[in-house]
């Protein structure tokens, strides 16, 4: 969790992806799947696909709380992506 703290104040989104990558493999833990998918966003729509492709696949995030955030940072195409998962128009 402090990785993730220092990279987020950092804005190292990028930086971040492989590290929480690296962490799934053996956390299945909600908070580190969420980051997952909320620094996918950050990185732009080149990695909107990461984003289809992880949530097809079980996880452990909050969806609807990471889709708020996103809409919050106004990452509108995630947040779309994320609420079309959950179902809420």
């Amino acid at each position: 969790m402090m990785v993730i703290s220092i990279a987020m104040n950092h804005e190292a989104w990028e930086e971040l992806i492989p590290f929480l990558i690296m962490a799934r493999a053996t956390l299945k833990e909600q908070q580190i799947d969420s980051e997952l998918i909320f620094s996918y966003a950050k990185c732009g729509d080149k990695y909107l696909g990461e984003i289809e492709n992880f949530i097809q696949e079980p996880n452990q995030a909050d969806h609807t709380r990471t889709a708020e955030r996103c809409m919050e940072n106004k990452l509108y195409n995630a947040a779309k992506i994320l609420w079309s998962k959950v179902g809420n128009n």
